[in-house]
């Protein structure tokens, strides 16, 4: 039921505005950021406030806060 959807992580210096992804017909929100290889860490940011573990992320990682941060491997 979520009206927006940002993606933020380590690839855009944790900024909830640069890289809002885009609800397709069936529900599912999409995004599609070229990034080189290596290891990411990011978080959903659900309309602008709640911050959101991907549920299918690779691997998780403890971000200080009590929450983690969702972990993706970019690979060559």
């Amino acid at each position: 039921e979520a009206r927006r959807v940002a993606v933020a992580g380590t690839f855009n210096k944790w900024k909830v505005d640069a890289d809002v992804l885009t609800k397709q017909e069936n529900g599912l929100w999409t995004i599609n950021i070229p990034l080189k290889p290596g290891v990411y860490t990011y978080m959903f940011v659900v309309d602008g406030k709640a911050w959101v573990t991907d549920p299918n992320a690779e691997s998780y990682r403890d971000d200080g806060f009590g929450y983690k941060n969702s972990v993706l491997r970019v690979k060559i």
